[in-house]
């Protein structure tokens, strides 16, 4: 009798979202609503919205002086040159090369086009080299940073002025203070979403990730990188049949207005229906 209450239990946990482990953050914690939904679109209009806060985010980089590199690895047929290495995919491995063609490192490519990523000021260089997290700083002959070696990877970011280091690994997304190899973020229940959970265009180019400006998220809160703070959503949809995941965060003088793609799962093999997304406002409290 014991054993099936515990088995009935562990179903229940299973499918219910309540059931999750808790989120460790230093950042300063809010919680918001959603206060109305403002419009809904098919796929082509998010692709529109998407593309605008590309360019807005891209607008920022020059601002400042910076280079979305990954953008230039995707224009060049997944090709770039930062200082004298050569970054390359090909047949099946991110593969870096020296000036005079010398592999430094080859590594499976694994579907993930997070698997590596540049600094915005184009100083580090992080990998997932076989699951494990390699940095590399650039300027330094590839000199490579040991505080984050032997930690488990499937993707890794870097924010606009590379003051945190974002680490994705499967399901649980964690944020680092980077030069202090700080953890100021662990996330058991969700990765740390950077971008659109289908790629978009732009520029006569698909991508699958903008530039990281300020805010990131994971499934059901926000996080501003640059304040410090997360915020905590209520309202948005997660089941085994139905996900509502968070792909752009616009900020105004109103507030806050996100961008949600809408996926309904289909119980018919190979049949899925396509995502739609709309604008919501959220009212923190």
């Amino acid at each position: 009798m014991k054993k099936v209450v515990l088995i009935s239990l562990s179903l229940i946990c299973v499918l219910c979202i309540s059931c999750t482990k808790p989120v460790y953050t230093s950042f300063e914690t809010s919680n918001a609503k959603i206060a109305e939904t403002l419009f809904g679109f098919k796929l082509a209009q998010c692709n529109e919205i998407l593309e605008k806060s590309y360019k807005n985010a891209e607008q920022i980089l020059i601002h400042n002086g910076l280079v979305d590199y990954k953008k230039e690895y995707y224009k060049n047929n997944w090709k770039l040159w930062v200082n004298q290495y050569e970054i390359s995919h090909n047949a099946g491995f991110i593969t870096i090369k020296n000036s005079i063609g010398d592999i430094l490192l080859s590594t499976p490519y694994n579907d993930k086009d997070a698997i590596f990523n540049i600094s915005y000021d184009k100083k580090y260089l992080g990998i997932c080299d076989k699951r494990k997290v390699r940095i590399f700083d650039i300027d330094n002959n590839l000199y490579e940073i040991n505080q984050y070696k032997d930690m488990q990877c499937t993707e890794i970011y870097f924010p606009l002025d590379t003051t945190y280091l974002i680490v994705n690994n499967k399901n649980r997304g964690q944020i680092y203070d980077f030069k202090a190899g700080k953890l100021v973020y662990d996330n058991p229940n969700s990765p740390i979403f950077v971008g659109s959970p289908y790629y978009f265009y732009y520029d006569n180019t698909y991508y699958p990730n903008p530039p990281i400006i300020d805010y990131v998220s994971t499934k059901n809160e926000i996080i501003s990188l640059n304040e410090g703070k997360r915020i905590v959503i209520q309202g948005l949809k997660h089941s085994y049949q139905y996900d509502e995941n968070i792909v752009a965060v616009m900020k105004d003088k109103e507030g806050i207005t996100v961008l949600v793609a809408e996926i309904e799962r289909s119980f018919i093999p190979f049949v899925s229906t396509a995502p739609f997304c709309s604008l919501r406002v959220l009212q923190e409290f």
